[in-house]
């Protein structure tokens, strides 16, 4: 919800900007009181329009990049192939039955969970790490349930960071019947999940980012056997390798602790444990 108020208040505040400067141009300019009214309204508005573009054009191509460590994973393993797919990347382990399909985090680069999902894909969970368009998941929040009629697998998974965890919950909640489980990082849910559904809600114990009412309120839509994991010294940007995130609190874990701790669980989830 933050990021959605975040995004409305600067889309209008670029937009207002732009007719504020047209304003204050022909009330200063000699040009400008010869104008009509109807032109003036024209040149107001279209210069709003420009400064809209410019705004979301410096918007959304300032995003937190993979660190070193993550590009390194993004070449797989021995057991592990990973392919480049019309939807983003496809991490092929030694399993043949179980799918997870993964949306990351709102202006965050995908390849910086690869240590994640080459984790779980080690275990035997091939994973999808989507591209987004912008890198929002809400520009093309329902890949998930088109790629569950591209591949064939016995079970389906969904996991999303973040805004990627609204997301794939929509996922979960608009074809329920598609998927197995659900797994949400630093998330929640807004609609109510299936009974039927797995779920695990992880959380760390220093996030300061997610809306912790929110995140409450969310409670009520997890399914009937949901559960919780706090992970202790965890924070809201430790899922990924992309560095620090504003706000967030001061992890006294590394990084690679909570994904190993993400990565056991849905393993437990999904495996009965490895």
């Amino acid at each position: 919800m933050k990021f959605f108020i975040t995004l409305t208040i600067a889309i209008i505040g670029t937009f207002g900007l732009g007719i504020i400067l047209s304003i204050m141009i022909f009330k200063l300019s000699k040009e400008g009181s010869k104008m009509s009214v109807k032109k003036r309204v024209i040149i107001t508005f279209g210069l709003g329009f420009i400064f809209f573009i410019i705004g979301g054009i410096l918007y959304f191509s300032d995003y937190s990049k993979a660190e070193a460590n993550a590009l390194s994973d993004m070449k797989g393993s021995d057991n592990v192939k990973v392919f480049d797919v019309p939807e983003g990347y496809f991490f092929d382990g030694p399993g043949t039955e179980d799918a997870l399909v993964f949306y990351a985090g709102a202006k965050v680069d995908e390849k910086a969970y690869s240590h994640l999902i080459l984790g779980l894909s080690e275990q035997g969970i091939d994973c999808f790490l989507i591209s987004m368009p912008l890198h929002h998941a809400f520009t093309n929040k329902e890949v998930a349930i088109k790629l569950t009629g591209e591949y064939r697998y016995d079970n389906w998974y969904l996991c999303g960071h973040s805004l990627g965890g609204a997301m794939v919950s929509f996922c979960a909640n608009k074809e329920p019947q598609l998927f197995n489980g659900l797994f949400l990082l630093g998330s929640y849910p807004s609609e109510k999940i299936d009974d039927s559904m797995k779920f695990v809600s992880f959380l760390g114990s220093e996030d300061n980012v997610v809306d912790r009412k929110q995140y409450e309120k969310g409670k009520e839509f997890w399914p009937s056997k949901g559960y919780e994991v706090i992970i202790n010294g965890g924070n809201h940007a430790g899922y990924g390798d992309y560095g620090e995130q504003p706000g967030d609190g001061l992890a006294t874990i590394s990084k690679e602790q909570q994904q190993n701790t993400v990565v056991e669980d849905i393993l437990k989830e999904v495996k009965g444990g490895i």
